[in-house]
């Protein structure tokens, strides 16, 4: 029992030596960190999301997508917003992601 109590008493000796250390915090700020644009292969594979302004089924999403064969239908989505979620080169996706889809 006295050993207990005497490991407790150092212990809360030097808890209360630790706490009472003054503390020298300095902060350090990167600034700025701009990196490069990552290169990207016109043949990766993207997926992006497509929104649309009225429901649609995913049959009619697949018909949409058929005058853009490189694009494959990944997702349909109808319970939070009217789209759906397609894949294909990168290539294809920058030219077809301009044109309005409607």
């Amino acid at each position: 029992m006295k050993i207990a109590r005497k490991c407790f008493v150092l212990c809360f000796i030097f808890s209360i030596f630790v706490l009472s250390a003054p503390i020298n915090i300095k902060y350090m700020y990167a600034g700025k960190y701009e990196r490069p644009a990552l290169p990207q292969d016109q043949d990766t594979q993207q997926t992006v999301i497509v929104k649309v302004n009225k429901p649609m089924t995913e049959n009619e999403a697949k018909q949409l997508l058929q005058s853009y064969p490189d694009l494959k239908l990944r997702y349909h989505f109808q319970k939070i917003f009217n789209g759906f979620s397609v894949m294909g080169p990168s290539s294809q996706i920058k030219k077809n992601g301009r044109k309005n889809l409607h």
